[in-house]
């Protein structure tokens, strides 16, 4: 899961984000007269695209960014319980849930691989 994979490694932007980056700029560029045209920050940012019918699970995934279980090396997997506890208090339905969990297990196997790398380039 590429989606996942950005985000660990903290180059995933979403659009609001992007907004927001342009908003700042052109704040800044104010004080000097000027203003960017377009979309200035995007173009710093590759650009990812999401398939819809994995748009759910990817902002779940997001969501879940408390869930984390940290230890001396750094992330090591996401807290199931907490996990599920949290898909019921969302409007998951029951019949959704099993895949939502599977995609959620694939991203989170492609954000720890990424950190991993990270490390290992790191020489940690």
């Amino acid at each position: 899961m590429e989606a996942a994979r950005l985000w660990a490694l903290g180059k995933l932007t979403l659009d609001t984000q992007v907004a927001k980056e342009d908003d700042e700029l052109n704040q800044v560029l104010a004080g000097f007269g000027i203003k960017a045209v377009g979309p200035a920050v995007a173009a710093q940012h590759e650009v990812f695209y999401l398939w819809p019918e994995l748009e759910d699970t990817f902002y779940f995934f997001l969501e879940c960014h408390t869930q984390w279980r940290v230890g001396l090396r750094g992330y090591s997997g996401l807290d199931y319980a907490g996990v599920e506890a949290f898909m019921r208090l969302r409007p998951v339905a029951h019949r959704k849930r099993q895949q939502l969990f599977a995609d959620l297990r694939s991203m989170e196997q492609a954000a720890l691989s990424a950190w991993h790398d990270q490390r290992s380039r790191q020489g940690r």
